[in-house]
C-alpha cells in the first residue's frame, strides 16, 4: 500500500538493489505533498539545499507524486534533477526513470509557458 512503513519497505528494496551507501528518509507526515509547495516543506526544502549543493546522486521516490502533485513544481523538480545528474528511481523499479523521455520534454515545454 500508500503506507509509510511500505514506501520504506521498497526504498530499502532498491537501496539494496542498486547497491547505495545509505538512504536517508524524508518523511514529512501524511497528506502534505498534495497541499504545500514542495519547497516550502521543512524537510522537503532541505532535501533541495543538498540537492544544490551536490550532495545527492540518487533520489527514490515511491511515486512522482510524493515529490509534488503540482504540475510547475513538477517540471521545477525534474529540471533541477536533471541540472545536478541526480538519478531519480521511482516505487519498485529496474532503473532510473528516463528524465529525458521525450513526453516529459514536451510537457517540460508546455509547462515552462505557463505563468505564476
Amino acid at each position: 500500500g500508500y503506507s509509510i512503513e511500505s514506501q520504506k519497505r521498497i526504498g530499502e528494496k532498491i537501496k539494496k538493489r542498486f547497491d547505495f551507501d545509505e538512504i536517508i528518509f524524508f518523511d514529512e507526515g501524511s497528506g502534505v505533498s498534495g497541499k504545500t509547495n514542495p519547497f516550502e516543506r521543512e524537510k522537503s526544502k532541505k532535501l533541495f539545499e543538498l540537492l544544490e549543493r551536490g550532495e545527492v546522486q540518487y533520489i527514490y521516490t515511491y511515486e512522482w507524486s510524493r515529490l509534488s502533485r503540482d504540475d510547475f513544481y513538477s517540471e521545477f523538480i525534474r529540471k533541477k534533477l536533471k541540472e545536478n545528474n541526480v538519478l531519480l528511481y521511482e516505487g519498485d523499479c529496474s532503473q532510473p526513470k528516463d528524465l529525458n523521455n521525450p513526453i516529459d520534454q514536451l510537457t517540460s515545454s508546455i509547462l515552462s509557458s505557463k505563468v505564476y
